[in-house]
């Protein structure tokens, strides 16, 4: 349960019950307001109003334990949080207007991969389709922006922009040694 005391808490849950697991997760300047657990559940990542996200490993509740540093770069709230269905990829909205992708398959060292461009408002909420390929997210201007996650979409962007190709001669000038691959599939 996110709080405005800056805290999360994490409870278990029965049929007829509802009763604290562990300690208060806590280290944020301000309170917590979007959470997602990962597909398998051992991951819990909290956005706060002081701009950052927070990872957990909440595999055993009762002895949460922080995973890295919190993720830092949004300039506002970060209001919602999302897990891809495969657990590799953290989507997070942020009330200045954007959402940012974070590579978390490695989730005490997660890797900024995006971030994205569009909604003119606030994004309160942020989902990913059931495969993993489409990212949407609301704006509280009321409009859903749609984003294609896919690796063969994000290599069609890269290769629709990248211009030039470089020339066997200038890989040779550049990476010595390395035999010639091409950045990009030939048309």
């Amino acid at each position: 349960m996110a709080s405005l005391d800056d805290v999360v808490r994490l409870y278990q849950v029965s049929s007829d019950s509802l009763s604290p697991a562990g300690q208060p997760l806590g280290g944020m300047a301000s309170y917590a307001i979007g959470l997602a657990f990962s597909p398998n559940g051992k991951t819990l990542a909290v956005g706060s109003a002081d701009k950052t996200v927070h990872l957990w490993n909440v595999a055993d509740p009762s002895h949460p334990a922080a995973l890295g540093k919190p993720l830092t770069g949004p300039s506002g709230y970060v209001w919602a949080a999302a897990f891809n269905p495969s657990g590799t990829m953290l989507a997070v909205g942020v009330t200045d207007g954007t959402v940012w992708l974070w590579n978390v398959s490695q989730p005490a060292r997660p890797v900024l991969t995006a971030t994205l461009q569009g909604p003119a408002d606030h994004v309160y909420s942020v989902a990913f389709s059931p495969d993993g390929d489409q990212l949407a997210a609301p704006s509280f201007e009321g409009t859903v922006h749609l984003w294609d996650t896919s690796a063969t979409a994000a290599l069609a962007e890269v290769c629709g922009n990248l211009g030039q190709p470089i020339t066997r001669a200038e890989w040779s000038s550049y990476a010595p040694g390395v035999p010639y691959r091409a950045p990009c599939p030939a048309d």
